[in-house]
């Protein structure tokens, strides 16, 4: 029997994306009037898993949050081995304690660049104090926040597949210079809605070559068409206030 013979056969995975709805934050800033009310955009995670155990990409920020991903994730039926981190800002990794606790023996990954951002916002009292003042009570106290770990490797093995750990900005920089014509996820302006949206794309040396967007419901186009006159109004304030100084 040969090594190859024993090794494990990889599985079908399964990708679902998990999506929370945009909440009110505490801000200094008045509303302007109905609709204006400060409010975090809507954030996701991303669960993937074979046939006993899963990996879940980022966690979200507050309790309510992780707990209703967390129930989420149990409909599964599949055991949450670790929790990769993409990045350092709170919003990715402030949910790991709560999520550790509800499924103990999980834990945290992230690369260096990532980890050396989330353990200076952990340990930098304005940042700190940033994430306490926008959901206060609803994010973990400084002794209680959960780091994740440093992964030592460019892959993590789930039952048998190799998923890759592709860092970004590198990876744009690639498809540039060599001219690739790869789709990659990437913001670019989008004359439709008036704003920039990072949608599949194909890009290479002449930047964004061609958008690749999705087929959207009505209700959703209309969502987005929002989404966008939001933003507008949000840049026209700034350009108003900026005049003004």
């Amino acid at each position: 029997m040969t090594t190859q013979d024993t090794a494990q056969a990889p599985v079908d995975l399964t990708i679902e994306v998990y999506t929370t709805s945009g909440r009110p934050f505490v801000s200094a800033v008045t509303p302007e009037g109905p609709g204006d009310v400060p409010t975090w955009s809507p954030s996701s995670a991303t669960l993937i898993y074979g046939d006993h155990d899963a990996i879940v990409v980022d966690t979200l920020a507050t309790y309510d949050q992780v707990d209703a991903l967390a129930d989420w994730i149990n409909t599964t039926g599949r055991r949450l081995s670790r929790i990769y981190i993409t990045h350092g800002h709170g919003d990715h990794w402030l949910g790991l304690a709560r999520l550790i606790q509800r499924f103990p023996g999980a834990n945290g990954l992230a690369t260096a660049e990532v980890l050396a951002r989330a353990e200076f916002e952990a340990a930098d009292p304005s940042m700190a104090g940033y994430w306490d003042a926008i959901f206060p009570g609803e994010v973990p106290a400084a002794a209680d926040k959960v780091l994740p770990q440093l992964l030592t490797s460019d892959t993590i093995d789930l039952e048998g597949s190799e998923l890759r750990i592709i860092r970004v900005a590198a990876r744009v920089a690639e498809v540039v210079l060599r001219d690739e014509r790869a789709v990659i996820p990437i913001g670019s302006y989008n004359t439709t809605y008036g704003v920039t949206l990072s949608l599949p794309s194909v890009v290479g040396r002449a930047g964004v070559v061609r958008v690749l967007e999705p087929d959207l419901s009505a209700e959703e186009r209309q969502a987005l068409q929002r989404s966008a006159e939001t933003l507008q109004r949000a840049v026209a304030r700034m350009q108003e206030t900026r005049a003004a100084v």
